[in-house]
């Protein structure tokens, strides 16, 4: 019956001196909507992280315990049953990145009551790495443009497929992000909107390119309104907040 039984309170920690390349880990998380799940990996390296955003440069713990968007928060634990760091990052092909339990001890120790600008400032640090993936998503879906154009209808469909495929990608990636406060709350839903009325708008343009006969103008200028609306309303929010925490 141990199986039921609650998992205990971590409280011995292994500090990042401590640990070593080819050490086993094992991670703890939520990763996508696979609820309660443990991966075994090992450290892979320690590697230098940061300079982006206004995140400071930090030593982060490099291993290959499977995670995914969900996973992070999740504790990273030795073989020992010692806390080793705090998932926060996976890149293709299994390099992961947990932050060492040294940070975490000294968030422990630091006298601070987080508040709503700690919230946004961690919102924003996501938004500027969202932001460049978004760029990315955008610069393709220009080239499918420039394919239609050209009469490259099945150019076009390929690219803006590939262009919903990296946008839904980063929605799920969004709406696994959990804030704090009600604001940046309101603030995440916004980003949500924006890439939800992007992907009606180009879903529309490949149901064009296939169907032509049933083209309707006011439709797609409605989306592409849509569109343009949302996306204003979330920059102007994301202004809003800047000014008043970063000035």
């Amino acid at each position: 019956m141990d199986s039921l039984r609650s998992f205990p309170y971590l409280n011995d920690f292994s500090l990042i001196d401590e640990i070593s390349r080819g050490e086993g880990v094992i991670a703890f998380g939520n990763p996508l909507i696979y609820d309660q799940t443990i991966t075994k990996g090992i450290v892979s390296n320690m590697r230098e992280w940061g300079e982006e955003a206004w995140v400071y440069r930090t030593t982060v713990i490099q291993h290959d315990a499977a995670i995914a968007p969900g996973s992070s928060g999740g504790p990273l634990v030795n073989q020992y049953g010692e806390l080793v760091g705090i998932n926060f990052a996976y890149v293709v092909y299994g390099f992961n990145f947990a932050l060492p339990s040294d940070e975490l001890l000294d968030l422990i120790t630091w006298d601070h009551v987080y508040e709503l600008s700690d919230d946004y400032c961690s919102y924003w640090t996501d938004h500027f790495k969202w932001e460049k993936k978004f760029q990315e998503i955008s610069d393709i879906t220009n080239d499918a443009i420039t394919a239609l154009e050209h009469g490259l209808d099945s150019k076009a469909i390929y690219l803006l497929n590939e262009a919903l495929y990296m946008e839904n990608q980063l929605y799920l990636e969004i709406s696994e992000y959990y804030p704090i406060y009600s604001e940046i709350i309101e603030l995440k839903q916004l980003n949500l909107k924006r890439l939800d009325a992007y992907h009606q708008a180009f879903e529309y343009v490949i149901y064009v390119i296939n169907y032509p006969y049933n083209y309707s103008e006011q439709e797609l200028e409605r989306l592409f309104y849509d569109f343009e609306v949302a996306e204003r309303e979330y920059y102007e929010m994301i202004n809003k907040y800047s000014n008043l925490f970063f000035e």
